[in-house]
């Protein structure tokens, strides 16, 4: 600071003249300025005042007072940062010691500097001044004491290096005496007024409550008499309804049974406390009774369970029981209810149908391993080729998938299929077509992948008669068939619906079957057409059916589809065939996880390397 801006050192005590402004600067200065901040109880009002007067003396054109709040822990600012700022507040816990301000009141230290030192481990906060530490030259931080103990801070910072004098520093402590008063008034004022404003709310409070007593009263009055109208539309329900109804107290203790209770069990209320118990954890059959009860009365909801009960005549009888706990307007339990329902009719039929559905599934399970069983041998298909694998996931048990194989010497069968439907009826399905297959390569020498499809669908439908004059039935199935010759140098391709694909050196190739099913169509008379292609080292051919590409999963819970699926094997087709077999699992795995989708067809898919 410029020594034109410094308070004559020699005249502390008496008069001070400033040869900046010519102003004389005295006790009355200080008087005048304590008498404004000490007749105010508001803390912003304080800090404007302060900040005036105080710039008046010494270059401050940053200023901010803080108040320590013991209840945050933490000290609450106010702060000027030049004259035509808005006031700016803020807080500051004080476990941030690293702080300037926080360690001037922790250490109740005061803090002064002309020159702000650079290898301080303490800094400025950013809380209301962004300026940078380094642009801050000259700083002083001085505890606020108020009997003894450390209530807040001041501080007051300058641009400029030597901005403050020794007269300076004597002023600024001399009016911290004054500051530290007027914020130990304004807290205590606060306090103060907070103290009337809830003794006013309690007040407000009492006399509300006062005025309502009688309505209160009313109120409880009314409520009593309409329970008690309630009981006795209850006591009539319970008399008349076809139910076994049991009443207790609090405790669980009974207290009363209905007449039905009587008829249902053969027990009269005596009888019944006499022979099984006075108290529910005592006389009931179910097994959890204790924490079927302890659930009732934490949640104060009902509850139903099933149980076994003996009646008084030695015969067993199944109820379904709703235990219910009935609650007083401030929502203490008060009774608990049983109502018993006889189903054991129902449960006994249940039993009969478990037992039916154990056959039906232990039948699946066997016809499950009975379509396996003829299906061909991967030791087979590893025989006629070296890479090849298959993938065969049924959505149930059974499938309606199935894939063939066969080797007539000339050629390799190759059979990828799709039954209609799913399960039981579409792996009948399967196994016809299967039998089908193998009775047309006994019977004669086929070299032609549409007449085998040909003859397959002209023996289906003479089997399961579906050229009757009255019906139109679509049972059959979708295919692709492939031969190969075992040469590998030609592969004949033959399909309903079902296509081929090959892979040869990133180009991918798609044999389309006809839009016609080996079933009932409209164009059942058209024969299958024939495709055939000469095949190359490294060709990779695969069959499937539409299960991987309908599968519903992913991110929006769509179908993966076919154009998908292709471009799959297209960026997988360089590895080897088992490898690309865990890849494709992998992705079905991924696919249905997102949304935790269930399978929703058989997935069938064979590949294969030349």
């Amino acid at each position: 600071m410029d020594e034109e801006r410094k308070v004559d050192e020699t005249n502390i005590n008496g008069w001070k003249l400033c040869e900046n402004t010519g102003q004389c600067l005295n006790i009355d200065f200080l008087y005048t300025m304590s008498s404004e901040i000490l007749s105010c109880y508001d803390l912003k009002i304080i800090t404007h005042t302060l900040y005036e007067n105080i710039n008046k003396i010494i270059d401050a054109p940053y200023f901010a007072l803080a108040q320590y709040n013991e209840k945050d822990k933490s000290l609450d600012f106010w702060g000027i940062e030049n004259k035509e700022e808005p006031l700016r507040t803020g807080k500051i816990g004080i476990e941030n010691e690293n702080l300037w301000s926080v360690h001037c009141f922790l250490k109740q230290e005061e803090l002064i500097f002309n020159n702000c030192p650079t290898d301080s481990s303490k800094r400025f906060s950013q809380l209301l001044f962004k300026t940078q530490d380094s642009y801050r030259k000259s700083f002083i931080y001085l505890p606020l004491i108020s009997k003894q103990k450390c209530i807040g801070i001041i501080t007051v910072q300058s641009f400029n290096e030597d901005a403050y004098d020794t007269n300076q520093i004597k002023i600024l402590k001399s009016i911290s005496n004054f500051i530290a008063l007027s914020v130990h008034n304004a807290v205590a004022f606060s306090k103060i007024e907070q103290q009337n404003y809830e003794i006013k709310e309690k007040t407000n409070l009492l006399e509300a409550t006062i005025q309502n007593i009688s309505e209160i009263i009313e109120l409880r009055t009314a409520v009593i008499e309409a329970q008690n109208k309630e009981l006795e539309t209850l006591s009539i329900v319970a008399k008349e309804t076809n139910n076994a109804i049991m009443l207790m107290d609090a405790n669980a203790n009974i207290v009363w049974i209905n007449d039905y209770f009587t008829k249902l069990y053969g027990y009269s209320y005596g009888q019944f406390i006499q022979m099984r118990g006075t108290n529910i954890r005592e006389t009931s059959f179910a097994k959890n009774i204790d924490a079927l009860l302890n659930e009732c009365i934490s949640t104060k909801h009902a509850c139903e369970y099933k149980a076994l009960n003996t009646k008084e005549d030695g015969s067993s009888i199944w109820t379904q029981t709703t235990l219910t706990p009935i609650l007083d307007n401030d929502g203490t339990i008060r009774n608990f209810v049983t109502v018993d329902s006889d189903i054991t009719e129902i449960m006994v039929a249940n039993e009969i149908i478990q037992e039916q559905a154990t056959d039906i599934r232990n039948s699946i399970q066997y016809a499950s391993q009975i379509q396996r069983a003829i299906f061909p041998s991967m030791q087979d298909i590893k025989n006629s080729f070296t890479d090849v694998f298959i993938i065969f996931k049924p959505c149930s048990q059974v499938s309606g998938d199935f894939y063939w194989h066969f080797n007539d010497g000339t050629w390799t069968w190759i059979v990828a299929a799709d039954c209609t439907g799913h399960g039981v009826p579409a792996a009948l399905l399967s196994i016809l077509g299967i039998s089908i297959l193998k009775e047309i390569s006994k019977q004669q020498h086929f070299s032609d992948a549409a007449q085998i499809l040909n003859k397959l669908r002209s023996i289906l439908k003479e089997t399961i008669h579906q050229h009757g004059e009255n019906q139109f039935i679509f049972d059959g199935m979708d295919i692709a068939l492939c031969l190969l010759k075992n040469d590998k140098s030609t592969l004949q391709f033959a399909g309903a619906y079902n296509p081929l694909i090959i892979i040869r050196e990133a180009e991918v190739i798609e044999l389309k079957g006809d839009r016609i099913p080996i079933g009932d169509h409209v164009n059942d008379s058209k024969p299958f057409s024939l495709k055939t292609i000469d095949l190359q080292l490294g060709d990779k051919i695969y069959l499937f059916t539409d299960g991987f590409a309908s599968q519903f999963g992913g991110p929006f819970n769509k179908k993966y589809m076919k154009s998908n699926f292709i471009n799959f094997l297209l960026y997988h087709h360089t590895l080897n065939m088992k490898q690309q077999k865990e890849m494709l699992l992998n992705e079905l795995q991924e696919w249905m996880i997102v949304d935790n989708t269930n399978q929703i067809d058989d997935i069938l898919i064979i590949g294969l390397e030349i």
